[in-house]
């Protein structure tokens, strides 16, 4: 069965503020603030990606490793249609971290934090240290893809 969305839910990075004849509805964008109308069947599906912020590159990390870290932990949380949804919508991560520079702040912050040069150049995976809880302040750290696959392996 198919689940209807309502005014509150958060879909694919957007909280539906409104809806219409149940096909359109009144979208606010998570990253930037922005509000917009959109079909809800091409925001649940993916198809609209963006309001148009992300795009603009505003913050200059559009496209690198670190920005797709960050996308992927979102849409483990929020995406229906992402493989791992269903291990971690219930678990979650701090909600002021659907703004990337809020984020990326507080990840910089992290005493494991080896850098941006170091997480372009590959080899560098977010963990949770209580795979229990979601994606929080004090939950998560910096660690190398071997010693991730180490401990996932255990």
């Amino acid at each position: 069965m198919r689940r209807k969305y309502e005014p509150g839910d958060i879909v694919n990075g957007f909280k539906m503020l409104d809806r219409w004849r149940n096909s359109t509805g009144l979208f606010v964008c998570l990253y930037c603030g922005k509000e917009f109308k959109a079909w809800i069947s091409n925001i649940v599906q993916g198809k609209r990606k963006s309001c148009g912020c992300k795009w603009n590159k505003k913050h200059g990390y559009s496209g690198t490793k670190i920005h797709h870290k960050w996308t992927n932990m979102r849409g483990r949380c929020n995406n229906e249609l992402h493989d791992s949804y269903r291990r971690y919508s219930k678990l979650g991560y701090d909600p002021a971290w659907d703004n990337f520079m809020v984020w990326l702040e507080y990840m910089k912050s992290i005493p494991s934090w080896p850098g941006i040069t170091a997480i372009e150049n590959g080899g560098w995976e977010i963990h949770r240290v209580d795979n229990e809880k979601g994606y929080f302040p004090g939950n998560i750290e910096w660690v190398t893809t071997e010693k991730h696959r180490e401990i996932h392996r255990k």
